[in-house]
């Protein structure tokens, strides 16, 4: 008995994950505010490394990603952030845990923390976690020195039941943005501008099952007041503001499945956002969205989905159909096709008038193979991009945060994209796109390679 004490004490295992990265872009912009050059490239190195050991009542986990800017006209701000490094004790077996170090905490906000948590699961059905500490990492993905310090409270609860479930987050925590302009004269030193504010975040909600497997209905609240918010430089304004918003949303959903093959799903969601500065040319984010969505197999080939989107804001209506089509079994098994379109169609409430000039159709279309760890795909699109943290280049702006300013929003797009993991120990991709508009040709090249590893003892 003694002996098989020791040896399960002994006892351990690791994971682990290291991945590369290149990403590679250009940008074209003829615009006065774009500064002397017209074309523009970047490139970016990067790395992410995760692991978790675990030794007895003892484990250990990392989670770390780094970017460096190695090539290219428009420089890109390094980042190396260690988004978790964090040892944890098994206090009570299966109900008490403890860890101090870097986490990411449960908030509605994106929250790095340094400092400690408790997780207590009181049954298999509850559970319930606390922290406390220093905010580690801004929002807009910035390592904050132990000389600057920003708290960071809050906790989570969830409980679970057969046919129901409850869950609730809150978190108190302070968040910063730095950010500068270089003077027109050259020599001028650069003018950096900090902005320190409290952001708190509260949300829950919850699940209910009226019919087993087969009807989910749900609602949440949420509000969020002092969230972070950029308005980013573009080629046609160059002006750079940080500030933070207040937001408030409530949603409440329907999920129907009529059967293996065939689900419906409603969706309300309203959002009000209290922004504290003019917007002016900028679209306000408040609105309130009706969604409906029906999700069929046909003929055991295709999976075929109807989508329709009422929103509402104060300027204006939207009215959003769309169609997305999958088809997986074809002939063969390995070749799929993937098909999306929609159209929007707005009626401007200050004219009283369907304005066609503001109607857009978004689509992407793409063919590819899927089989034995190896995809492929190549297609194209014209479909909503997300812009930021920064969304444009300006002279007046030093760095970037990131690459994304190179595709923007609605925009022609080829593209072609690649995955292989034909093993458990090693994984790579690589996407090439390319936006075809015409005065604005950009190009977007990204490869990735892996490792993963295992070990016990």
């Amino acid at each position: 008995m003694l002996c098989w004490l020791v040896a399960a004490a002994l006892a351990g295992e690791a994971e682990g994950e290291l991945a590369l990265d290149l990403l590679h872009a250009t940008s074209t912009s003829d615009l006065p505010s774009s500064g002397p050059e017209e074309g523009l490239s970047a490139t970016e190195l990067g790395m992410r490394v995760r692991g978790s050991a675990e030794q007895a009542r003892f484990s250990f986990a990392l989670d770390y990603q780094g970017r460096e800017a190695v090539a290219g006209q428009f420089t890109t701000t390094p980042y190396r952030l260690f988004y978790r490094a964090e040892a944890m004790a098994t206090v009570v077996e299966d109900r008490l845990v403890v860890g101090v170090g870097r986490f990411i905490a449960p908030s509605v906000l994106f929250l790095a923390v340094d400092g400690a948590r408790g997780v207590w699961t009181p049954s298999d059905s509850a559970r319930i976690e606390l922290f406390a500490g220093r905010r580690g990492i801004t929002s807009a993905r910035s390592n904050l020195g132990f000389d600057t310090w920003l708290p960071a409270v809050g906790g989570s609860g969830s409980w679970r039941g057969q046919r129901a479930s409850l869950d609730a987050m809150a978190s108190l925590a302070g968040d910063q943005a730095s950010y500068g302009t270089e003077g027109v004269v050259p020599g001028d030193p650069t003018l950096t501008t900090t902005d320190t504010w409290t952001a708190i975040a509260v949300t829950g909600g919850g699940t209910v099952e009226p019919v087993d497997d087969a009807l989910v209905l749900g609602a949440r609240g949420t509000i969020s007041q002092g969230a972070s918010w950029l308005i980013a430089p573009t080629a046609s304004s160059p002006e750079l503001v940080v500030t933070s918003v207040d937001l408030y949303q409530a949603l409440g959903f329907a999920r129907y499945r009529i059967s293996d093959d065939a689900r419906v799903d409603l969706d309300v969601i309203s959002q009000v956002t209290a922004v504290p500065i003019s917007l002016d040319e900028l679209q306000d984010p408040s609105f309130t969205d009706v969604r409906g969505r029906f999700a069929g197999r046909l003929l055991d080939a295709a999976w075929l989905r109807p989508d329709v989107r009422l929103r509402l804001r104060q300027d204006r209506t939207e009215l959003r159909t769309g169609l997305a089509a999958d088809i997986d079994h074809l002939v063969v098994p390995g070749p799929f096709v993937r098909a999306r379109a929609w159209f929007d169609d707005i009626l401007m409430d200050r004219t009283g008038d369907d304005v066609a000039a503001v109607d857009r159709l978004l689509w992407s279309a793409s063919a590819g193979w899927s089989r034995g760890g190896l995809d492929l795909e190549a297609g194209a699109s014209f479909v909503d991009r997300a812009a930021g943290p920064v969304s444009g280049r300006s002279p007046a702006l030093t760095t970037s945060q990131d690459l994304s300013p190179f595709v923007l929003e609605a925009q022609n797009i080829v593209f072609l994209r690649s995955f292989v993991a034909t093993s458990s120990r090693w994984f790579g991709g690589a996407d090439l796109e390319a936006n075809v508009q015409s005065g604005s040709p950009e190009v977007r090249a990204f490869v990735q390679v892996g490792l993963l590893g295992d070990a016990s003892w």
